[in-house]
């Protein structure tokens, strides 16, 4: 099979038995004497030969491998389809595309490659170097190859699979150990899948499998990208230096293209211990020839003995509130009763909606929202949220002044909720304003760790539900009247969306109607209380089990608040929303 050609603008991928010491993957290379090399690489016995998996789509791959081949081999009419392509997915023209756009162009164009593990291992190996999280133009070459390379590699692993639940048990992987052309290794079969299983969980997934491989076979006979081959036919510039070409293939598998430093705890002595780091590999000889981490029981049994009798305070939460007065009905979470522990509030003079929803503010404000925060702190709360979802824009700010739990928006329970189930179900969330989100995406990839433009979530905003524009106008929502718009509302997006396996509710004001959802479609309901309840819970006593009686009780009885309490004459003065 031919490779990429671009007349002689590609460095050629080195080939693995061919005599060469380096391995190539699509975005960069695995020296040989790496990790994975040399475990893709390992020998069982003196003169045989290294491993190397047989790599095969049935021909599934070929016609569209042929056809992004054709885009990229440097031709005019090449070019000019490669463009053509590229105007095709980036439909809105702003030079850039998401993994939504990316899903939406292999949906509708090349549904043999819409398998959606592979679509998330292409799209994350072509925005290594990105930092907004868009595959660029000038990506996009890498990113067809990426496409064709991971959905071979899904191929395969698809074969080996037998059960189909996206992860290789030590039983499947010995059965398919012919399918990759290894069937002669079988007696080291527990060697190999222990090499394989990097984070040591029993099972092999799609990751540690594209590793494997990629350090040592590229299944796409492909070649380092040509950094021109985007660039306008009547801007053409001179192409980089072979010498630099290597250096425009990227990193294949870590999401953020570098080995993530980890702390390893070693002991200093008598209770002490260390932090060192370790980049990825690196955690066997940190830790070889040094002594485990002994702990001192008697310095546990000393503690436990001196807290005897002294009861910790019982759990409590506090809310940041916008400079914003309206009745919030029983769920909100600016009703105290809400939360079936103490709950502490705290207005931000100058705070607000608008301001908040800039994601900017004055430094005045600032100030009195880290004064709100030091309040919080001689509560002594357990952990700290807002009032609306807006703030978490000024997540990182309250974080750099306080060292208890920040969580000012229920979108911090999404990594969770996304984890929990497969990549081709659906999290719908609920939201105020269907477009309100929109400007934060950025922002809720770089706090929760997930990017809203996946396919998977779907936004769902609530601005037509009849009774629910009192939210927008700051008035009192009558709860009763629009529990069956909202219930009809999911009803009408799980009809849609059969695929929806739970609800997120963005908003603060939508938790009254959590229950009414729950019973009517039978699928869970995430929101701002239930964001609380999952913090504060880390910190109450757990009657059931373990030792008991060292925490206060609640007393059931939630302090009084108004708005404006805990402000002094001065801040007062400062509120938009005056105090009547």
């Amino acid at each position: 099979m031919s490779g990429f050609h671009n007349n002689g603008g590609f460095s050629s991928w080195a080939s693995p038995g061919a005599g060469n010491s380096m391995a190539a993957t699509p975005r960069g290379t695995f020296g040989a004497s790496g990790a994975l090399a040399a475990t893709a690489r390992m020998q069982f016995g003196a003169g045989m030969a290294p491993i190397a998996p047989r790599i095969t789509s049935n021909g599934v791959m070929h016609d569209l491998e042929s056809t992004f081949k054709t885009w990229v081999n440097g031709s005019t009419q090449g070019r000019a389809q490669l463009w053509k392509a590229w105007h095709s997915i980036d439909y809105n023209g702003n030079g850039r595309v998401s993994l939504a756009e990316i899903d939406k162009w292999v949906v509708e164009q090349f549904v043999q490659a819409n398998n959606k593990p592979a679509l998330m291992r292409a799209y994350k190996a072509s925005i290594i170097n990105e930092k907004d999280g868009y595959v660029h133009k000038h990506d996009f070459p890498v990113l067809l190859r990426n496409v064709v390379y991971f959905n071979k590699l899904w191929s395969v692993f698809g074969g080996i699979d037998t059960d189909g639940d996206r992860r290789l048990t030590y039983d499947e992987f010995t059965k398919g150990l012919a399918l990759l052309g290894l069937g002669g290794y079988g007696k080291d079969a527990h060697n190999i899948f222990n090499q394989l299983d990097t984070n040591r969980g029993g099972i092999i997934l799609f990751d540690e499998f594209c590793k494997w491989v990629a350090s040592v076979q590229c299944p796409v006979d492909a070649k380092v990208y040509d950094p021109t081959t985007m660039q306008s036919p009547m801007k053409a510039t001179p192409r980089a230096p072979a010498s630099n070409l290597g250096q425009a293939g990227r990193s294949l598998m870590t999401p953020r293209g570098v080995p993530v430093a980890r702390q390893i705890l070693t002991p200093t002595g008598p209770g002490g211990v260390r932090a060192s780091k370790a980049g990825a590999g690196g955690i066997e000889s940190l830790l070889k020839d040094r002594p485990a981490l002994k702990p001192d029981v008697n310095e546990g049994i000393k503690v436990l003995k001196q807290k005897k009798g002294v009861l910790s305070k019982h759990a409590s939460l506090g809310v940041l509130r916008l400079d914003y007065d309206y009745p919030p009905a029983p769920g909100d979470i600016d009703h105290p009763d809400s939360f079936g522990y103490d709950v502490f509030y705290r207005v931000v003079p100058g705070l607000t909606f608008e301001m908040a929803q800039s994601g900017k503010m004055t430094p005045a404000v600032e100030r009195e929202f880290v004064e709100a925060i030091r309040f919080m702190e001689a509560k002594d709360v357990s952990g700290i949220t807002g009032d609306c979802g807006f703030m978490m824009y000024f997540q990182e700010l309250a974080r750099r002044h306080t060292k208890k739990p920040v969580f000012m928006s229920s979108l911090a329970q999404l990594p969770a909720v996304t984890c929990s189930f497969a990549y081709n179900e659906h999290i719908a969330v609920f939201t105020a304003n269907g477009k309100s989100l929109a400007p934060m995406r950025d922002l809720i990839k770089e706090e929760c760790g997930v990017d809203p433009e996946e396919s998977r979530y779907i936004f769902v905003g609530c601005e037509d539900v009849p009774g629910f524009e009192a939210v927008a106008l700051g008035e009192k929502v009558d709860v009763p009247a629009v529990t069956p718009g909202i219930v009809a509302k999911a009803l009408a997006v799980l009809q849609q969306f059969p695929t929806i396996r739970a609800f997120l509710f963005e908003c603060t004001e939508m938790p009254p109607y959590s229950d009414a959802v729950r019973k009517a479609t039978g699928i869970p309901v995430f929101d701002s209380i239930t964001c609380c309840d999952f913090f504060i819970s880390g910190f109450r006593d757990n009657a059931r089990f373990g030792i008991n009686d060292w925490q206060e009780d609640w007393d059931g009885v939630q302090d009084g608040y108004v708005y404006g309490q805990n402000l002094s004459a001065a801040q007062k003065a400062m509120l938009v929303n005056k105090v009547h």
